[in-house]
């Protein structure tokens, strides 16, 4: 449904849109830097498609959103691709998850780490939100968190250090 509906927008808003399921392995490679077999797992998709739009801009943006709300569909931002999204999204998820462990366990402390804007509706949900990478990049999005642990290291090394200092805090 996704796909089909990616190639609708595209049509609809007049511009290319490059999703996944139509790039080859090898262009997954290059754009993402996985290696092979990581690559083609990424292509099988169940929850969004992930796309590039080839020269993007805010009016073609705002196009492709309005597109796909009318389709009752939803598009954010990733760190490298755009994401078409058919459920609620990350923060559904991760508000499930947490309710299943309170269940099972009780009381508990949940952080969460994110380097772009479509990590925000789950960041919004943890108790411990944390916003790795740039912050001239992801500042606007992330500035109505409340409570947020900021950290310019990106990836790895961000990650890493956000976890030592949650972990000596708690």
């Amino acid at each position: 449904m996704l796909v089909k509906s990616l190639d609708e927008i595209s049509s609809e808003v007049s511009t290319p849109l490059l999703g996944f399921s139509s790039m080859s392995n090898e262009e997954v490679i290059k754009a993402t830097g996985l290696p092979a077999g990581q690559a083609a797992k990424a292509r099988m998709r169940l929850f969004d498609e992930p796309f590039v739009i080839p020269e993007p801009s805010n009016s073609v943006e705002a196009e492709i959103r309005d597109a796909a709300i009318r389709r009752g569909l939803d598009v954010v931002r990733g760190g490298r691709f755009w994401h078409l999204i058919g459920h609620a999204g990350k923060g559904k998820a991760v508000f499930i998850l947490m309710e299943a462990f309170r269940k099972r366990y009780g009381e508990l402390v949940s952080i969460g780490l994110g380097d772009s804007p479509n990590d925000y509706s789950f960041l919004q949900v943890v108790d411990i939100p944390v916003v790795l990478g740039n912050p001239l990049t992801t500042e606007s999005v992330f500035s109505r968190l409340k409570r947020i642990h900021r950290y310019d290291a990106p990836g790895p090394k961000g990650w890493n250090q956000a976890v030592l200092d949650v972990l000596a805090a708690l």
